[in-house]
């Protein structure tokens, strides 16, 4: 083999031996980009796949019966009546239309949730791949996200919880894809009507995303206002039309409830102090207390030192080690979110000793702050030059986030949240009960505990499900007691 030049012709032995190495070098990194990115991609798509799945195998619980015989049921009672904090009106909306086009599907109810999850798994994704610059830590902080128990079944069950969530990590994943843009007048107008819309459908759903919300929308334009230096009018004027548009939209929507919707703000339903709030979030939302006790020992303490590593990285994000971080404006608005989010949360309890309701209100707040982790995480491994310490480092980082993971994944056909899990056996029961009998109305007996798995079943009837509730004195072929779904089948 011989090479030109200077244009002459040199003998192979005084050309150096540097065509394999390049391609060595280059082929590893892009390897293990391409693997990185196809484990990312898997699991957007397990979690799509499993929330559909359990989406149409878990019966029909309580909350959503409700709202498909009270609200949803027309579209004159899901924009007018308002009894009770149960109306997500957007959700029931979307039922309405749900069961003119899919209402031959016993789960139809639950087909519009399950297309705001798959925004909401999307958003996540991507938030994950603009903060996080290593592409292997990625895959430990989405799984997280994605298969928590709490995040994972509030996603795809027929309320609001899961517009609400693809709506405010939209518009963070939104606020994120802006920094890839230039600056310019067509782009801010553009960011006014994704965030009007993005404000619409989380506050439609969830009137408690608006903490949240208010947040976001500062962050977003906030940035906007400092990139755009001579243009800082028009952004005000844009963040004003964002305002506009959400207070004339979500004002329509509540005009005909919206005394209702103040009256039983003031009651307070699910009202608990904001200690005890916290409290139970910790002891069963975040760890879920049915589980080993020495793995829920374990899960515990790998988080808190997860945190305490995630502080670090924080630290050197804010100090001089982080000027060459590439991403580390996009970290910063992520931890500005989460941290003004969580102190708005914390003020408003404590402060001001306001109620905060139930903890899945506030269930925007888990993805945010686990994408800050992960962003901070991302920051101290940045430290390590060695490119192996770095692999090691990521590795330990997967091996905390596992127990926690392992701990806390959802169950495969229950809804592992306080009681539902009784309620959410319900299609099982019925579906054996019809195989044996398709004619025969069975007589139904609960346990006080179990009343509202009963009246969650009635769903079901409109589907040729024949049963009745028997009376307290009266003969009955099937009483429910605490029994799991794994017996039944």
């Amino acid at each position: 083999m011989c090479a030109v030049e200077a244009g002459g012709l040199l003998p192979r032995a005084s050309v150096p031996e540097i065509e394999d190495s390049p391609q060595k070098a280059y082929a590893n990194p892009l390897m293990s980009r391409r693997i990185a990115s196809a484990l990312l991609v898997s699991i957007a798509l397990a979690a799509i796949v499993l929330r559909a799945a359990k989406a149409h195998t878990t019966g029909i619980l309580y909350d959503e019966a409700v709202t498909w015989f009270t609200y949803a049921s027309s579209l004159e009672a899901a924009l007018t009546r308002y009894d009770s904090t149960n109306n997500h009106l957007l959700n029931s909306i979307a039922i309405w239309a749900a069961h003119g086009l899919f209402g031959g599907y016993e789960h139809f109810i639950r087909i519009p949730s399950m297309l705001a999850s798959f925004g909401f798994v999307l958003a996540c994704a991507y938030a994950s791949t603009r903060i996080i610059s290593d592409r292997w830590l990625r895959l430990p902080v989405l799984a997280v996200i994605l298969f928590h128990f709490f995040v994972f079944d509030m996603s795809y069950l027929a309320r609001g919880y899961s517009f609400a969530l693809a709506a405010s990590l939209g518009a963070l994943a939104f606020t994120l894809w802006l920094e890839t843009r230039p600056a310019s007048r067509g782009l801010l107008w553009l960011t006014a009507c994704v965030m009007a819309l993005c404000n619409f459908v989380a506050l439609g759903s969830m009137l408690t995303s608006v903490l949240a919300m208010l947040v976001l929308n500062a962050v977003c334009f906030g940035r906007l206002f400092v990139r755009m230096r001579e243009s800082r009018v028009l952004v005000v004027q844009a963040a004003a039309v964002a305002l506009l548009l959400t207070l004339a939209a979500s004002g329509a929507l509540y005009s005909s409830v919206l005394d209702d919707v103040v009256r039983h703000g003031s009651r307070g339903q699910g009202a608990i102090s904001a200690s005890e709030f916290f409290q139970t979030l910790l002891d069963e939302r975040l760890f879920e207390p049915l589980g080993d006790p020495d793995l829920r020992r374990l899960a515990t303490r790998s988080v808190a030192v997860l945190v305490a590593a995630a502080l670090l990285g924080l630290a050197a994000l804010c100090s001089g080690f982080g000027r060459s971080d590439e991403r580390r404006v996009e970290k910063a608005l992520v931890w500005i979110v989460a941290l003004s989010t969580l102190a708005g949360t914390l003020f408003y309890g404590f402060v001001l000793e306001r109620s905060l309701g139930h903890q899945r209100n506030h269930l925007s707040l888990y993805p945010m702050i686990w994408l800050a982790l992960g962003a901070a995480l991302d920051s101290l491994i940045a430290l390590v030059r060695s490119q192996p310490l770095r692999g090691v480092a990521v590795v330990v980082v997967g091996l905390l986030v596992a127990p926690y993971v392992a701990l806390n994944l959802p169950d495969a056909r229950e809804v592992k949240f306080n009681y539902w899990w009784r309620q959410s056996n319900g299609r099982s029961i019925l579906r054996r009960l019809h195989a044996q009998d398709p004619e025969r109305v069975w007589a139904i007996k609960a346990v006080p505990k179990h009343r509202f798995a009963l009246y969650a079943m009635q769903y079901y009837q409109q589907f040729g499900y024949r049963f009745r509730k028997a009376g307290v004195d009266e003969e009955f072929d099937l009483i429910l007691f605490d029994l799991p779904q794994r017996y039944i089948e």
